[in-house]
């Protein structure tokens, strides 16, 4: 049994706006975690990425200042355990590079998940077929289930 789940920021910034594409998705993996009761582990990059995504959309209209700030409150309401430590870092870090990647922002969500031997979901095609050779439990958010 799973004892919780690593999700992509691009869940959570997608349960944010109904315009988003993948919307009705990601609403159902939140919703779908909250009704197991799952606890969230993410790497503390998911809540900078998160909220820059969020001041960004506010900032070209895409959401008004209520709702980035009803956004920013379900932030602080949700069962989030942010890691980052050496370990991840390294590890992300070694992913990427041999991945052939620059940034290891989206290897810290595999090296979580992969520590914690706890699903991966994202709506990344490209973080899917390339974090898969690293960690098995990556799936896309229309593929997940508990």
């Amino acid at each position: 049994m799973n004892d919780g789940i690593c999700i992509d920021a691009n869940i959570f910034v997608s349960t944010q706006d109904i315009l988003e594409p993948h919307y009705r998705t990601s609403v159902n993996v939140l919703q779908e975690i909250e009704t197991q009761s799952k606890p969230i582990f993410i790497p503390a990059v998911f809540l900078f990425e998160t909220t820059s995504v969020l001041h960004r959309k506010r900032l070209q209209g895409l959401l008004t200042t209520d709702q980035a700030l009803r956004s920013f409150d379900l932030l602080r309401r949700l069962p989030f355990l942010a890691h980052w430590d050496l370990e991840i870092l390294e590890e992300a870090q070694r992913m990427a590079s041999m991945a052939g990647v620059k940034r290891i922002n989206d290897y810290t969500y595999v090296a979580v998940a992969q520590k914690r031997k706890i699903p991966f979901v994202t709506l990344d095609e490209q973080l899917i077929k390339t974090g898969k050779q690293f960690y098995s439990q990556i799936v896309h958010a229309s593929n997940f289930h508990f």
